[in-house]
């Protein structure tokens, strides 16, 4: 194990060991992926049991290695960005504290946290937005729609603009990973507080952090994760659904949000979310367990011959 850690590989090891972390996760709770996001679309007419219905027949794991490449390529510039958005932070309260000439501090308050998950999520919104509504269209697509067919069919309808519709919830989705992370780090540090640098927690620790983290922040934004993917799984060819009132649908967050709460009152802004607790809860509590386990590891992979 190396005696000193520079910033450049502690965020490359935060990077590798998020990436297979998230990859396990997601391979495990793919379905419930799947159901939270069919629900979430779901018209005010139809039944959740016909959604699951259709969901059964379209199948479960469709588009499962595109979904995998977005969370491996997502969780790599996501962990890579907030260890550097965090150290970044550290350095500059410690700095602050030298002005001030008082001791350097190696506890930090849950603010740092919550910046760091904010900006590395938002930072990574014009590499991922496009993925993931490619990504919407293919999950939710009732004539098992391919991902290449889904690209020349957008950028020949809307030019590039097309792959960033409803881009900013995005940006108000990044409040999301801000409260996961800042909890879930915080607590981490609280955990592991007065213990050797290189210490990690336990599997069961990792386990209900994980999970408690994501239970809180997918319920706070749930409202959006809905708006994103009513607004990124409409199609305009195979799947038209009837426009009422003579009116389009809105690509405007906050226009979709009063859409559902007038035809499906405020449980229409929650369909799918007991799935997405569960997938979240698992997905995290498996991610944290995995990224704990392997971080060792792949810090020893790059420190590699640095003594």
């Amino acid at each position: 194990m190396p005696s000193k850690r520079d910033a450049s590989r502690e965020m490359l090891v935060a990077a590798l060991s998020g990436v297979l972390g998230g990859a396990t996760a997601k391979v495990v709770t793919y379905p419930l992926d799947m159901t939270k996001t069919w629900l979430a679309r779901k018209r005010h007419d139809e039944t959740s049991l016909d959604v699951l219905k259709s969901l059964w027949q379209t199948g479960i794991y469709i588009g499962i290695r595109l979904r995998l490449s977005k969370n491996m390529f997502h969780n790599f510039l996501f962990f890579y960005v907030m260890e550097a958005i965090t150290q970044l932070a550290k350095r500059l309260v410690n700095a602050t504290r030298r002005l001030r000439k008082i001791p350097i501090s190696h506890e930090f308050g849950m603010g740092v946290f919550f910046g760091a998950g904010f900006f590395g999520d938002a930072l990574n919104i014009p590499f991922i937005a496009p993925v993931e509504f490619v990504l919407c269209q293919v999950m939710t697509s009732k004539t098992r729609e391919g991902p290449m067919s889904v690209i020349r069919r957008t950028f020949r309808e809307s030019g590039i603009g097309g792959f960033y519709v409803g881009w900013p919830v995005y940006l108000m989705a990044s409040g999301r990973p801000a409260v996961r992370y800042g909890i879930l780090e915080s607590l981490r540090a609280y955990l592991l507080r007065g213990r050797d640098r290189n210490s990690v927690l336990s599997a069961m620790q990792a386990f209900w952090l994980g999970a408690l983290s994501n239970a809180i922040s997918s319920t706070l934004f749930y409202p959006l994760n809905t708006a994103r993917i009513r607004i990124t799984s409409r199609r305009r060819e195979a799947e038209v659904q009837p426009v009422e009132n003579g009116n389009e649908d809105s690509n405007s967050v906050l226009k979709t949000i009063a859409k559902i709460l007038r035809l499906e009152g405020i449980r229409g802004l929650y369909h799918g979310l007991a799935p997405e607790i569960a997938e979240g809860m698992l997905g995290a509590a498996i991610q944290l367990v995995v990224k704990e386990k392997v971080i060792i590891g792949v810090r020893k992979v790059v420190y590699f011959g640095k003594a």
